[in-house]
C-alpha cells in the first residue's frame, strides 16, 4: 500500500482467449510489479509479460480481437504516453496502440466493445479524435475513437455497461437516460 491509495483492490477484469486481464489498485501481482493492470493465464493463473504500465487506477476493460481497451483514472500509459483514462492495448504485446479519443474527464468507469463501437461512460462532458459534446456516456469507432452519433443522454455515469447483441444494459448513478 501507498500513502494517498486506497487499498490494493480488484475493480475490473476481462478474458481474452486463454487470458484473464485485470485491473484495479494495485501495484504488485504475485510479488512482480504490475501498476494497476495485469494478465494472467486461464488456467494456471500464471502472471504474463503483459504490462501496460497505466499511472493510476484501471476501472473497466473489455477485450475485442487484438485489443484490450482499458478505463480509468489514469492519465498516462506505458512509456508516459497521454490517454486520459481510455487506452487501447495490443492484447499480446500490452503495447499502446494509436487510438486515442482523449476524454476530458478525469475519469472512465465503464465500457464495452462490440459492433465496430466501444461504449463508454465516465466523467466526461467531451470526447472523441474530433472532440464532440457527449456528457458522461458515448460510442466511440473502434479503428480512429471518432465519436458517433449514439448519445442517451444520460445524466451521471455508469459504474457497469454490457453490450448483448444489439442492447447496451447500464447500471449505474443516472436516474435519466435516453430522454
Amino acid at each position: 500500500q501507498y500513502e494517498g491509495f486506497p487499498p490494493p483492490r480488484l475493480e475490473t477484469l476481462a478474458v481474452g482467449g486463454e487470458t484473464v486481464y485485470v485491473g484495479g489498485w494495485f501495484r504488485t501481482v504475485g510479488g512482480e510489479s504490475r501498476p494497476f493492470a495485469a494478465a494472467l493465464d486461464r488456467e494456471t493463473g500464471a502472471l504474463s509479460d503483459w504490462n501496460p504500465k497505466p499511472d493510476l487506477a484501471v476501472y473497466a476493460l473489455a477485450v475485442k480481437g487484438d485489443t484490450v481497451y482499458v478505463g480509468g483514472l489514469f492519465s498516462l500509459v506505458g512509456e508516459w504516453k497521454h490517454r486520459a483514462g481510455l487506452a487501447a492495448i495490443d492484447l499480446t504485446t500490452g503495447a499502446l496502440k494509436p487510438w486515442n479519443p482523449n476524454p476530458d474527464g478525469s475519469v472512465v468507469s465503464s465500457l464495452a466493445v462490440g459492433g465496430g463501437r466501444v461504449y463508454v461512460s465516465g466523467g466526461f462532458t467531451s470526447i472523441g479524435g474530433r472532440p464532440q459534446p457527449r456528457r458522461f456516456f458515448a460510442a466511440l469507432d473502434t479503428i480512429n475513437g471518432e465519436v458517433l452519433d449514439w448519445d442517451p443522454g444520460g445524466n451521471d455515469v455508469a459504474s457497469d455497461l454490457l453490450l448483448e447483441g444489439d442492447t447496451l444494459y447500464a447500471g449505474g448513478y443516472f436516474t435519466q437516460i435516453g430522454g
